[in-house]
């Protein structure tokens, strides 16, 4: 079962990598075979998404994605709705790629990263009770002030 999901997410890396660096560099970078599978999955996955919104051969209009062009109404919304599901298919992936790099860290890494997280936490709180007291003093002028204006005769009300 997990390996779909695995196969979905170096896809959607690929494809990444595709429209970033282009075709040839992908190539280079992954092999041949992988982008051509990358490719085929990215289009089968439009296919699909296309099925579900009722996108058919049948369907009036045309799309041309290759240079851009889409045309029809339903076309072009279903177009839009793809690419957005797509995006955020393609986005988690990447963070779930991100997040289990990252999760490699020795556990004196992670130690050190909360300890420069705490620090950075304790000089913040210091700067905030610095402001506090900066804020109470400035009330308490003000205060002091209305009271000995209050007896001015030409203060407005």
């Amino acid at each position: 079962m997990a390996g779909p999901v695995v196969v979905g997410r170096v896809a959607s890396q690929i494809i990444s990598y595709i429209s970033k660096h282009g075709v040839r560099k992908a190539v280079q970078k992954f092999g041949k075979k992988a982008v051509d599978l990358a490719r085929k999955a990215d289009a089968a996955i439009e296919r699909q998404l296309d099925k579900v919104q009722g996108v058919t051969t049948t369907t009036p209009g045309r799309t041309a994605k290759g240079r851009g062009v889409v045309v029809g109404k339903k076309r072009t919304k279903a177009y839009g709705r793809t690419k957005a599901v797509k995006g955020a298919a393609y986005g988690a992936a990447a963070t779930a790629a991100v997040t289990a790099a990252n999760s490699g860290r020795t556990r004196g890494e992670l130690k050190r990263i909360k300890e420069l997280e705490a620090a950075k936490l304790a000089k913040e709180k210091a700067k905030l009770k610095k402001l506090e007291e900066e804020n109470k003093r400035l009330k308490q002028e003000v205060r002091n002030k209305r009271k000995r204006d209050k007896g001015f005769p030409f203060t407005s009300k």
